[in-house]
Parts: structure tokens; sequence; C-alpha cells
């Protein structure tokens, strides 16, 4: 499965090496974002009829 950024960037090698940290969770997303003084951002993936839909939320080193 690839992920994709809100502007289409693909992140599948940044978590994949550990960059950045994938969470299926908003609340958990937040929470580790404010002990790594980091940020949230949503994750999306494209669905088989090409359609965007929300995967999960990032959270970057």
């Amino acid at each position: 499965m690839k992920y994709f950024t809100e502007n289409n960037i693909e992140v599948t090698r940044r978590i994949e090496d550990g960059l950045t940290k994938f969470f299926q969770c908003v609340k958990e997303a937040s929470q580790h974002a404010k002990q790594t003084k980091s940020y949230v951002y949503e994750i999306f993936e494209f669905s088989k009829d090409n359609k965007k839909v929300l995967a999960g939320y990032g959270v970057p080193r």
C-alpha cells in the first residue's frame, strides 16, 4: 500500500524508514506529536476506484 499527503506527496518510504510514525487514531498521533514536539498531518491512500481516502495520521521526527 502506498501512502500520500494531502498534496499527493508519497510518504510510504518515510514511514518504512522510521522517519514518520503512522497512527490510525488522531488522539494517539496528537499525543506522540506533543511528546516529540512535532506535528500531525493526515495520510491518505487511493482506493480501487482511484479516490483518495483517509488512511491515518503521520507524525514526522
